[in-house]
């Protein structure tokens, strides 16, 4: 990710995001099928392995299949419980074109604000979701990476995160 990524910060649900792509080809990139909007080439999380509530910035480099004009990030952390489904904003990035390859997207929280949820449904897999909505088309990609919470010796939420590419 390097140089090319400009760090973004969050307070609450405000975020300013970088994007950047190389010049897009239509006639290299041909016509995209249904459902093709980016291709993921390098996602990276930090820090991980480390307290569930702690600052967290996530970077996503993707190749844009077709134009993706207005693009916002939307990320948030999703957890489940028996009776509830637990919906933990992160953070929302402003407008963006992505267009062509070696788009990114960086976010930074502050903090992940689980306080409202029992230690109990935290302790538990979870997931942390970048979610890329346009004004035309809503919702268009959803980037799931699984979150492994678990508590350490001294009773601390920790949370790992596990890429999705593997």
């Amino acid at each position: 990710f390097g140089s090319r990524v400009d760090r973004m910060s969050s307070k609450a649900l405000a975020a300013e995001t970088k994007g950047e792509c190389k010049d897009y080809d239509d006639d290299a990139k041909g016509e995209a099928k249904d459902g093709d909007w980016i291709d993921v080439r390098g996602v990276d999380f930090r820090p991980n392995k480390c307290r569930l509530d702690l600052p967290l910035r996530v970077e996503l480099e993707f190749d844009a299949v077709r134009p993706i004009y207005d693009g916002s990030w939307r990320a948030f952390f999703i957890v489940d419980s028996v009776d509830t489904r637990h919906v933990v904003p992160l953070a929302e990035t402003s407008k963006r074109d992505y267009v062509g390859d070696d788009c990114f997207v960086d976010i930074a929280v502050d903090a992940v604000d689980v306080a409202d949820i029992p230690p109990s449904v935290l302790a538990n897999c979870g997931l942390l979701v970048l979610a890329l909505e346009t004004p035309d088309h809503g919702e268009v990609v959803r980037v799931q990476m699984v979150v492994e919470v678990s508590s350490d010796a001294d009773g601390d939420l920790i949370r790992t995160i596990y890429s999705p590419l593997g």
